[in-house]
C-alpha cells in the first residue's frame, strides 16, 4: 500500500473532513509499518483508533500505538465492556483499514468469525473496509490464502 506524504498532496485535495479511521494491526512483521501509516493518518487530520491483535503487540507493543494516537490499547472484547467497545468503534468508524492484513486475519474476516477486539469491531462496522495483505510470498502463493482473498473480494459489501 502506498500512502503520499501530506506534505506530497495538493492543498486543494485536503478539504474533506477529517476520518475516524479504525487502523487494525495483524500479528506479522510488517507491523512496524503500521506506526508509520498511523503517522501519516494522524499528520492529515484524521483520527487513528488503534487496535492491535495479541500477535502484533509482539511485534509492536502497546505504548508505542498510545503514544501515537492517545488511545488506549486493547485487544479483547472484555475490556471496557460498559460501552460495549467493539460495537461502539465500528460504529463510530468512518474507514477500517487493516494493514497488515496477515493471512489469519483476512480468513477470519472472510468467513465473519470474530475472537478479539479487531474481528468483532469489523463485523459491528458499516464502514469501507481496507486490507493491505502482507505474508511471505511463499504463504501467498499457496491456494488457500488465494481463496481467502477471493472470498474476501467477493463478499464485499461496503
Amino acid at each position: 500500500m502506498t500512502v503520499p506524504h501530506p506534505s506530497d498532496t495538493p492543498a486543494t485535495s485536503q478539504s474533506t473532513a477529517p476520518l475516524r479511521v479504525v487502523l487494525g494491526v495483524g500479528g506479522g512483521i510488517a507491523a512496524y509499518k503500521a506506526a508509520l501509516l498511523t503517522r501519516l493518518f494522524t499528520e492529515a487530520g484524521h483520527h487513528v483508533v488503534p487496535m492491535p491483535t495479541a500477535a502484533a503487540l509482539e511485534f509492536v507493543g502497546a505504548p508505542t500505538w498510545e503514544a501515537l494516537t492517545g488511545e488506549p490499547v486493547s485487544t479483547s472484547v472484555f475490556d471496557r465492556v460498559d460501552t460495549v467497545n467493539h460495537v461502539s468503534q465500528g460504529q463510530q468508524a468512518d474507514l477500517v483499514v487493516i494493514a497488515p492484513a496477515t493471512a489469519d486475519l483476512m480468513a477470519k474476516i472472510a468467513h465473519g468469525l470474530a475472537d478479539d477486539l479487531l474481528t468483532t469491531t469489523v463485523l459491528a462496522s458499516r464502514a469501507p473496509v481496507v486490507l493491505a495483505p502482507a505474508m511471505h510470498t511463499e504463504m501467498c502463493s499457496t491456494p488457500p490464502p488465494d481463496a481467502t482473498w477471493r472470498c474476501c473480494v467477493s463478499t464485499a459489501t461496503r
